[in-house]
């Protein structure tokens, strides 16, 4: 059962096509409830008939079609082609992306990323990004583009409400949060302050360089400190991912704490 309008939805599976038209597939039905629960635009939801077995998904149908979304039923085959998962779970969303103003975060830390190139990296920050109360996540030129589809799926519906920033300058970027009164901390594999060490109080943007090449020269030049996580054994690294975890809970836990 054909699409109508697939090529033109097809070519949003291109990183040039999405920035271009401004808009992105969602594919699944947990990111397709994230999607209608949130401030989310949802242009059209395509779904394969086989798929209505399920009464959550046809429930999830039900709700778009109230809302007044454009719905496209079609078949496995032809649903396929718009997703990137192996075994599809039979709806696609075609969400726009949103535009998010400064301070519309709650009053937490920043969190900016530097030439992080991982989809999966970026998508698993921003969902821990929400769970710690996180105000705004940059992503600066050479980081991944944030609306990556292995970057969506990883942030398990983060995406669509955590204010989110790409292609920034780095210099004004920390110059920007400086200003508005951040403690910019970045984070390395071994030099700096244990993160233990690191004086709480005030708001706190938290750095965190390429999984390659880690923290450039300019970098550690503009912040204020360089912290690390302590490790055992024969481990060189951890995941940025991981290590943004670490630190963003220990914000959280001096600011709960009222340190």
């Amino acid at each position: 059962m054909a699409v109508r309008g697939a090529k033109k939805l097809l070519v949003l599976k291109n990183k040039r096509a999405r920035e271009a038209e401004g808009r992105f597939l969602v594919e699944g039905v947990r990111l397709c409830e994230e999607a209608l629960r949130s401030p989310a635009e949802v242009e059209q939801v395509l779904f394969a008939r086989e798929a209505t077995e399920s009464d959550r998904l046809r429930h999830l149908i039900e709700r778009y079609r109230a809302r007044g979304v454009l719905i496209q039923e079609t078949d496995r085959r032809a649903l396929q082609a718009f997703c990137e998962a192996v075994s599809p779970q039979g709806i696609v969303a075609v969400v726009r992306r949103q535009r998010w103003d400064r301070g519309s975060g709650p009053e937490g830390p920043a969190v900016i990323l530097d030439q992080i190139r991982d989809p999966g990296n970026v998508g698993m920050i921003l969902r821990t990004s929400e769970a710690a109360g996180v105000s705004s996540v940059y992503l600066t030129e050479g980081s991944v583009e944030l609306h990556n589809p292995k970057a969506v799926r990883a942030s398990m519906g983060a995406i669509f409400r955590v204010p989110a920033f790409e292609r920034v300058g780095l210099t004004e970027t920390l110059s920007l949060l400086r200003g508005e009164g951040f403690r910019i901390l970045a984070a390395d594999v071994r030099a700096g302050l244990s993160y233990r060490d690191v004086r709480p109080g005030g708001r706190v943007a938290l750095l965190f360089g390429g999984e390659a090449t880690g923290l450039g020269p300019e970098a550690r030049r503009l912040v204020d400190e360089v912290v690390h996580i302590p490790m055992q054994g024969e481990v060189e690294s951890l995941n940025v991912a991981v290590a943004a975890g670490i630190l963003l809970f220990k914000i959280q836990e001096n600011e709960s704490s009222g340190l």
